[in-house]
């Protein structure tokens, strides 16, 4: 009954939101939001469950992190245009 309830809430419903909110946001932006995923977990694991990563691991994480501030700092500086007819 767990593994069903977190299938059911923690995957099942955040899918759910993620894909309804994409259609508000740009594309690479929502492909950034998505490659957060695989980042946030285990840090959540390291934070609450005080488990190790891997040296290695926190390195990516950083260097994943750091892509995304560095983007959203540039699309944030860049006027926005307006695409519609």
């Amino acid at each position: 009954i767990a593994v069903t309830a977190l299938g059911i809430f923690q995957v099942g419903l955040a899918y759910i939101c993620f894909n309804l909110e994409t259609k508000s946001i740009p594309p690479v932006t929502a492909s950034i939001i998505n490659g957060l995923e695989p980042i946030l977990s285990p840090l959540l694991v390291m934070f609450f469950w005080k488990e190790m990563l891997n040296p290695l691991a926190l390195i990516g994480a950083v260097i994943v992190l750091a892509a995304i501030l560095v983007y959203n700092i540039i699309n944030a500086r860049t006027p926005a245009t307006n695409t519609s007819t």
